[in-house]
């Protein structure tokens, strides 16, 4: 079962913070706990030597004598804080015993310590044990002390509060972090799933055919937000497509019904009878027929080369010889409209489909002289630039709008809304020639000017 964006970052990060508490904690209650083992083993061993030192005090050289009061104050002190002391003098008589002193209060005090250690800190063989240490007064013996405690360290009872206090704060800790961050992941996730959200809703809108429907609002999320523009990029060409999809349906009509609503009317005429089939009314039914055959030869044409069904034939030549070879073509409709024309370049060799070149040039070229008035100029120039051959078709015609430029590769789109289809086509020429160019792996740019003519530059990989 999938589960939303928003329950598995919450998840995710809340799994996070719960394993980064815990290994914390237990590396801190790791470190702490040894840091503190050394410091009571430190603690311990200068507790001794302190009461080592001060029973050493209580001996008098002079006298010769132990002041037994303040021994029994000193062992007994010693007792509550987990240290039973036994003193002999230096000739091994004992001199002070606890265990003799108070022995109910020994064993309560080693067995307090040794269920403290057992139950709250426990201690890799730890047992109760026994030393004596040397006692000396100017570097005369003057007995022994024999000390008994749980070793090697032990705790008091507020050491063992504040090492369970330790160990509440890191439960706290980590109970208030995992709150934290919990709230802190159902807030990213919520800001992240919601756009993510609008965006399916958008989407399932497009996919109904609502292209209408955009992102206006910033994410603030830079993949989110370039994931959005994607989105309306994707549902403008969508739109785009769907615009020309359908323009295309109704040029198709309209390119058809004109000549077949002529054929069709001609021949009804004459099969009635109320025209005869004259040679100039056949010719005209002909030249209908056959526009409507160049048309589908045409559609035909661009669908194999937009779709890679036809396979260029490429070879090596003269794009300069081609251009020549073209232009020749068309010098009576140059000279019959007295238009000044101009071939500038040199020899520049490229591999492409010759035939299929051939008719780009064309197609170009006979734009040009349509829409070039009586006496203007059409300059071609062939020349390098970079890894590009350049075939530029320079005109000084009526010219193209800037927001109409944008469109004339497309399908039966007309610049000139006016021309008729005997002068004009049917608008699918520079189709063609995009195509073509592109299947070079090719680019055609244009440049207008309305009213002060137009520049078709062809890029061909050399």
């Amino acid at each position: 079962m999938s589960q939303s964006i928003k329950s598995k970052l919450s998840m995710s990060i809340a799994i996070i913070v719960i394993f980064t508490v815990l290994l914390i904690s237990i590396l801190s209650n790791l470190t702490i706990k040894s840091q503190f083992t050394k410091y009571k083993e430190k603690q311990q061993v200068m507790k001794i030597e302190e009461l080592v030192d001060s029973i050493e005090h209580q001996y008098d050289v002079k006298e010769n004598k132990w002041n037994e009061e303040s021994i029994y104050n000193i062992g007994m002190s010693a007792l509550h804080e987990g240290y039973i002391i036994k003193i002999y003098n230096k000739n091994n008589s004992i001199l002070w015993d606890a265990e003799v002193a108070n022995m109910q209060l020994c064993n309560e005090v080693i067995g307090e310590i040794c269920k403290l250690m057992e139950n709250n800190f426990q201690v890799l063989n730890g047992e109760v044990m026994s030393k004596k240490y040397e006692l000396s007064k100017f570097g005369n013996d003057i007995g022994t002390m024999e000390i008994k405690y749980y070793g090697p360290f032990f705790l008091s009872q507020n050491d063992s509060e504040f090492i369970k206090a330790l160990n509440y704060i890191f439960v706290v800790i980590g109970i208030i972090s995992l709150i934290i961050a919990v709230f802190i992941g159902h807030l990213l996730s919520r800001n992240i799933s919601k756009p993510i959200l609008n965006m399916i809703g958008v989407t399932k809108h497009i996919a109904k055919g609502d292209y209408e429907y955009r992102f206006d609002k910033d994410t603030k999320l830079k993949e989110l937000s370039e994931l959005q523009n994607s989105i309306n990029l994707m549902a403008d060409s969508i739109e785009k497509q769907e615009n020309l999809r359908k323009q295309l349906t109704a040029d198709m009509a309209h390119e058809l019904r004109t000549p077949l609503t002529s054929v069709s009317t001609h021949l009804e005429a004459m099969i009635t009878g109320l025209w005869e089939p004259s040679e100039e009314r056949l010719e005209s039914c002909y030249e209908e027929l056959n526009r409507i055959t160049t048309l589908v030869k045409d559609l035909e044409r661009l669908a194999n080369v937009e779709n890679g069904c036809y396979k260029l034939q490429k070879s090596h030549f003269d794009m300069f010889e081609l251009v020549k070879r073209v232009s020749a073509n068309f010098e009576y409709k140059i000279k019959e409209k007295k238009i000044q024309f101009e071939l500038i370049g040199e020899e520049v060799i490229i591999k492409a489909d010759q035939d299929r070149i051939f008719q780009v040039v064309t197609n170009i070229l006979s734009n040009a002289i349509k829409y070039t008035r009586e006496e203007d100029k059409i300059i071609i120039k062939l020349y390098k630039e970079f890894q590009y051959a350049v075939c530029e078709i320079v005109d000084t015609g009526i010219g193209i709008s800037q927001e109409e430029v944008n469109h004339i590769f497309e399908r039966f789109y007309r610049a000139d809304k006016s021309r008729n289809r005997k002068t004009g086509g049917a608008g699918i020429g520079l189709a063609i020639v995009k195509s073509i160019v592109e299947a070079h792996n090719g680019k055609v740019e244009v440049d207008s000017v309305l009213g002060e003519g137009s520049s078709f530059k062809v890029y061909l990989p050399l």
